[in-house]
């Protein structure tokens, strides 16, 4: 792992053998996935400056954060003001499971109810983002076309996916299931 300033420490607390979002990393390393964070577990331990003790808190996962920069997540950012359908094709960072339930950036998909944020750019004004209804109806739309092919995959109607949708569903499709993510788990 390289040098940087932004990592999280993950608490793998559903994770009991502490093995499920290692060998989903290591499978996603594999494929041929522009950007997958690296990872390695950790033991933590927390030294109380009072009485001099160190206490243990656990095995968690220390992992690079997903974020837009050189060497991470390498997108080309959006003008804000930007609204040509051809130009606003690409630039989003999508996260599940947002803890920002009010903000104009929270929205579920059709199918699953999955509850997902724009993380870049942001539509939210009261968190520095910028407001362009174009570029967030258009990131909207494309989730839920996305959702509905990941859910075609397990029928017959894959074969009328396009083979680049095709093999990126295969492969999100298979790390979700394979790892049992909560996200998988919905479908």
């Amino acid at each position: 792992m390289g040098k940087n300033k932004h990592w999280v420490l993950l608490a793998n607390y559903l994770d009991y053998t502490l093995l499920r979002d290692r060998v989903t990393s290591y499978l996603a390393g594999n494929m041929t996935f522009a950007f997958t964070p690296e990872c390695v577990n950790v033991e933590v331990y927390m030294k109380d400056v009072k009485d001099d003790q160190l206490y243990y808190l656990g095995n968690y996962m220390l992992a690079e954060q997903v974020r837009v920069g050189e060497n991470r997540l390498e997108i080309d950012e959006l003008d804000e003001n930007e609204t040509d359908p051809i130009k606003i094709t690409g630039g989003y960072l999508i996260q599940e499971g947002s803890q920002r339930h009010l903000s104009r950036d929270v929205f579920k998909t059709k199918l699953a109810s999955l509850t997902l944020a724009n993380d870049t750019p942001s539509f939210d004004t009261k968190d520095e983002g910028y407001e362009n209804d174009t570029q967030m109806n258009y990131i909207r739309e494309h989730i839920q076309h996305y959702k509905v092919h990941t859910v075609s995959l397990r029928s017959d109607t894959y074969r009328k996916m396009p083979s680049m949708i095709l093999s990126v569903t295969a492969q999100m499709t298979l790390i979700s299931s394979g790892s049992m993510t909560m996200a998988s788990l919905k479908d």
